[in-house]
């Protein structure tokens, strides 16, 4: 999902999801697509916004904001979209170190790969930025989608 302790949200079509993007016309498809595009970008955007400075995460003067800058959307792949935060440390400030480990219940597998695996002196506080964003942002991509779908979609016959 990750390299190296660097984390990813990806938003991957359940097979429902993947059998009703099939079922819509080119056009809506493209249209999604777009949608898709501008939902991963708000959430890398606000996730850039959320992420603590270096001196809250007690980064040394020189760490210059590599966590920010390392919050990238991709949106090359179309209707797959990926954001993550590529930094080394990016999980470790997700979801703190021991003892001060917080990580949302749907993440909890994927968190456990590094709970014990950050630096052991400095216990760190989580300081989610990019769950939050994720959170935000799904349920608006859903109505929009929704929305520009039945827009787009014939009159019912009376």
């Amino acid at each position: 999902m990750a390299s190296g302790s660097g984390i990813e949200y990806k938003l991957e079509g359940i097979d429902q999801t993947i059998n009703f993007f099939e079922g819509l016309t080119k056009q809506m498809q493209d249209t999604i697509d777009d949608i898709m595009n501008a939902n991963a970008e708000d959430i890398a955007g606000m996730a850039k916004e959320l992420v603590p400075t270096p001196a809250e995460i007690n980064q040394g003067p020189n760490e210059g904001g590599l966590l920010k800058s390392s919050i990238k959307a991709n949106v090359t792949a179309y209707l797959t979209k990926e954001v993550e935060a590529g930094a080394h440390y990016a999980a470790y400030v997700e979801f703190g170190t021991r003892p001060l480990v917080i990580v949302p219940t749907p993440l909890q597998a994927y968190a456990m790969q590094f709970i014990g695996a950050g630096p052991p002196d400095v216990p760190t506080k989580a300081n989610a930025y990019l769950y939050p964003s994720f959170v935000k942002y799904i349920p608006l991509f859903i109505e929009t989608a929704k929305g520009a779908i039945n827009r787009m979609q014939p009159p019912k016959a009376t």
